[in-house]
């Protein structure tokens, strides 16, 4: 049997449009991933660089940020080996993004695999909840 029946998913799906809607505020291009089939990416948001750190799309030039959404903020390690596996591919930028405060924080996934993370939580491009407040 899953795990709470059908609240949970539907807890997680609301917070991964909240998400998309948070993308939006930060003037980036957000999209749900439709789920099934074991995709770690829940959504993928794109921005137009300013810093020139960028994947490179002809002549155009962007950010692509991969995100796992998370209401309680937890993955687990091979969640979070994952999520950086499959955004390196494609050199995006792995956040995991978690409800704090009724708004999301946004974790900046850069750990080799097998090892924990030490970076702090992405605070360019996304906001702390306390900061929205």
């Amino acid at each position: 049997m899953g795990k709470g029946g059908s609240a949970p998913g539907r807890k997680g799906s609301r917070f991964e449009a909240a998400v998309v809607q948070d993308q939006e505020r930060e003037r980036k291009l957000a999209y749900r991933l439709r789920q099934g089939g074991g995709c770690i990416v829940d959504v993928v948001s794109v921005e137009h660089c300013q810093d020139g750190h960028c994947t490179v799309n002809g002549s155009r030039v962007a950010h692509v940020y991969m995100i796992q959404c998370k209401v309680d903020g937890h993955l687990t390690g091979a969640e979070r080996a994952a999520l950086v596996a499959e955004a390196s591919k494609v050199d995006a930028i792995p956040l995991l993004a978690a409800r704090v405060n009724g708004g999301v924080r946004y974790e900046l996934l850069t750990e080799p695999l097998g090892q924990p993370d030490t970076s702090d939580d992405l605070r360019d491009g996304a906001r702390d909840a306390r900061e929205r407040q």
